[in-house]
């Protein structure tokens, strides 16, 4: 039989997908240290390059909220006979880091000139080493970064630092902007009337007063010398709305004395909060934060209630001030930013809060050294007062001083793990929302949630439970 007709020619094959462009960009981290980068996905490393204002060495590190516990380093520096040397290091606290076992950073280059340090180096963006932090495309919030600089080639502790938030792969989205953007949104300013923070408190632990400086709606409260708990009440008069994003505004005069924020709306009227009148009233918790911690922007979906049609006639701005020198004269006008708006949302927000948020343990003492206390949220109590599942969104983990670790972890009724949630290197000074909880999830009724909290106090026996900044808690804020 004749042979079958040749088969028509296969059609050309699509040309091959370009690579992804390389994602670049530059920040100044504090004056005179400047950081650019340029992200190769297709090899899967960084380039960093740095211009820092220094003879000495220069460093830059990822860190897990922004302090040095747990970070991941590397130092570059430049002799004076122009030899060049690079190092990884992995930092356990607030001291000289010590040298990784994987060295994973390449100096690409490395120059001296006017008092000028630059560097040049490269590293894998996952290296797979125990001692290192990746660069992460998937992450949704921006990593969190430290940078330094030394006097000297000499690497030791630093004498002038910051963090900083830096979107290496430009993916993700400024919280704030599109709200601002918003026609429907505006916005409410409240902010402390100049208030003199006490440079030492001389009452008894626990003890309220008024402002002093005859601040109207203030009350400060001392626990020990050093910490003063101060509030400040506004009148809010709105329609029903939705407030949609929380924005922290800290007074630079006086930003290493405001530890941390809790925002609170209220049914009390501010005369009754001062008076001591407001025992029975109703409040809701919006907004926690340390000075770092930045601004909250809530889903789409939801908003914290308020106005017309609520309970709430007031806002309340509790700032806690940490003055251990006892500084004089220093004043605050550090506050929040409320963007609301009057077309409301399809869900109302509220937080969760876990472990020991009224502090009952107030003036139990703590053992010296390592311990380790657990805080339960049964099934029972979830079952009760949940009717349908919650869709959280945010979480900030909140302890003193001496905290060193603290882990959430969510179970089922039959104790399954359904979530863990961590704060591995805890910092008091750098506390904020994590990434990991970036990303909605469910709690239904019936789960049930451990909180452990991780303390160090050393050889100390005079640790406490309580508010003050030498003493400790234990909280763990849900939003949802």
């Amino acid at each position: 039989p004749p042979s079958p007709p040749p088969s028509p020619p296969s059609p050309p094959s699509p040309p091959a997908s370009p690579p992804p462009p390389p994602a670049a960009g530059s920040v100044v981290i504090f004056p005179g240290y400047n950081l650019s980068w340029v992200v190769r996905m297709a090899e899967g490393e960084i380039e960093i390059s740095i211009d820092a204002l220094t003879n000495g060495w220069v460093g830059f590190g990822l860190a897990e909220l922004g302090g040095m516990p747990g970070a991941d380093i590397m130092v570059a520096s430049v002799s004076d006979d122009g030899i060049a040397q690079i190092g990884d290091y992995w930092a356990s606290g607030y001291f000289t880091p010590q040298l990784d076992e994987s060295q994973d950073w390449t100096l690409v280059s490395a120059s001296q000139s006017d008092s000028v340090t630059s560097v040049r180096a490269t590293r894998r963006l996952d290296t797979n080493d125990r001692q290192d932090r990746s660069f992460d495309p998937s992450l949704p919030i921006a990593h969190r970064v430290i940078a330094a600089i030394g006097a000297t080639d000499t690497f030791v502790y630093h004498a002038e630092r910051a963090p900083a938030t830096v979107d290496f792969f430009n993916t993700v989205a400024d919280p704030l902007a599109q709200i601002k953007a918003d026609p429907n949104i505006s916005t409410l300013s409240y902010r402390a009337p100049d208030y003199v923070i006490p440079p030492q408190c001389s009452t008894e632990y626990g003890a309220q007063a008024p402002c002093t400086g005859g601040i109207a709606d203030c009350i400060q409260t001392c626990y020990g010398t050093e910490t003063t708990y101060t509030e400040f009440c506004f009148p809010v008069t709105l329609p029903n709305s939705h407030i949609v994003a929380v924005e922290p505004v800290v007074d630079p005069r006086s930003s290493r004395y405001v530890h941390h924020y809790q925002v609170d709306l209220t049914s009390a009227t501010c005369a009754e909060r001062s008076s001591g009148g407001d025992d029975a009233a109703e409040e809701l918790t919006i907004y926690i934060a340390a000075r770092e911690t930045g601004p909250l922007a809530l889903p789409e979906a939801a908003g914290f209630r308020v106005g017309a049609g609520t309970p709430y006639s007031s806002v309340v701005i509790t700032i806690h001030y940490d003055n251990p020198s006892a500084a004089t004269n220093v004043v605050d006008a550090s506050g929040i930013d409320l963007h609301y708006t009057t077309l409301l949302r399809p869900h109302d927000a509220a937080v969760l809060q876990l472990g020991d948020p009224n502090v009952l343990l107030a003036n139990a003492p703590m053992p010296p050294g390592l311990s380790r206390w657990d805080f339960f949220c049964p099934a029972v109590a979830t079952a009760a007062a949940l009717t349908q599942p919650l869709t959280a969104f945010a979480r900030f983990q909140h302890m003193h001083k001496n905290g060193a670790r603290i882990v959430s972890t969510q179970y089922d009724a039959t104790f399954t793990t359904l979530r863990t949630s961590a704060t591995e290197y805890f910092d008091f000074d750098f506390q904020s929302y994590h990434a990991q909880d970036a990303q909605q999830w469910t709690i239904s009724p019936g789960d049930q949630i451990v909180t452990a909290c991780y303390y160090d106090t050393g050889a100390s026996s005079d640790v406490k439970w309580g508010l003050a900044g030498q003493n400790e808690m234990c909280v763990d804020y849900v939003y949802y």
